[in-house]
């Protein structure tokens, strides 16, 4: 299985590449991802007595971002697949974009290794094979990635929700391997951010259907976990039934760059059936 380039489609965006894949790990290994009960649909004329409230009573919610520091915003110690440690990646933040670079690390590889960030645990089955983003192109020499700070992409926001990274061999994929992934891993690491948290001062509930905000909310453990883009949606009626501001709802879902309030046009690409995320808990890790 093979990206499809983006240079001829998105020029300023050729650095990212977006992998969503459907690698099956062995049984056992099935909920390796983030800990997330199975919701129970809630259809939208018809939202929870516990989570109903009336909709005059939805006050708006704020959400503060601090903005990236300049310099090391984080590391992390890379470990090989039979458990030893072999060199650092360290992230940076100068003049808007986010470079990763690789410490003392060594391969026999030849041609291009991919970083891909994730916002699942390190060490779970087939990790270069999981929903992630792909930094390339890499500087071979220096072992280096960047990435435009710009909404939609890691760097767009908080990028806290990036827990790991896995490194992998381009010329390895489809090969053999004993874990029957798409992508053989190199190396993890998990990732210790050095910046300032984001201030969260907001509750999600949803407050009942209305215009612009008619989709399917889904509730674990009795909060809203999920909503389901309709037809005729619009970003601030969405944040205004779930009790929130847009700059939230973005929050929750920072690869979804259509919901970014800053960019001019943006709500005008929500997709119909495009599944939000609601808890904190699952911060950019995309709803199943």
């Amino acid at each position: 299985m093979r990206r499809t380039g983006c240079a001829a489609l998105f020029p300023l965006l050729c650095g990212i590449a977006l992998i969503l894949s459907g690698c099956t790990p062995l049984p056992e290994s099935k909920a390796a991802g983030p800990a997330t009960p199975h919701a129970a649909t809630t259809h939208a004329p018809a939202p929870s007595e516990a989570a109903r409230k009336p909709a005059s009573s939805a006050a708006p919610a704020d959400v503060t971002v601090a903005p990236l520091p300049q310099g090391i915003i984080g590391t992390g110690t890379l470990v090989l697949s039979d458990g030893e440690a072999d060199g650092t990646v360290t992230f940076t933040s100068e003049g808007g974009w986010a470079t990763a670079r690789l410490n003392g690390f060594t391969t026999v590889k030849t041609g291009q290794l991919d970083l891909s960030l994730s916002p699942y645990p390190a060490r779970v089955p087939c990790d270069a094979d999981r929903y992630n983003f792909v930094m390339n192109p890499l500087d071979a020499e220096t072992k280096t990635w960047s990435l435009p700070m710009m909404d939609g992409t890691p760097f767009g926001t908080d990028p806290t929700y990036i827990k790991s990274v896995a490194l992998r061999a381009d010329t390895d994929a489809g090969k053999p391997n004993p874990a029957h992934c798409v992508y053989p891993v190199l190396a993890t690491a998990t990732i210790k951010w050095s910046i300032v948290p984001t201030r969260i001062r907001f509750t999600v509930a949803d407050h009942g259907p209305r215009a612009g905000a008619t989709g399917v909310v889904t509730v674990a453990r009795d909060a809203p976990s999920t909503y389901t883009v309709a037809q005729g949606d619009t970003v601030a009626a969405i944040a205004a039934r779930l009790g929130i501001s847009a700059a939230a709802l973005y929050f929750l879902n920072p690869y979804a760059g259509a919901l970014d309030p800053d960019q001019a046009g943006a709500a005008a690409n929500l997709t119909y059936g495009t599944v939000l995320n609601l808890a904190l808990a699952n911060r950019g890790a995309p709803p199943s």
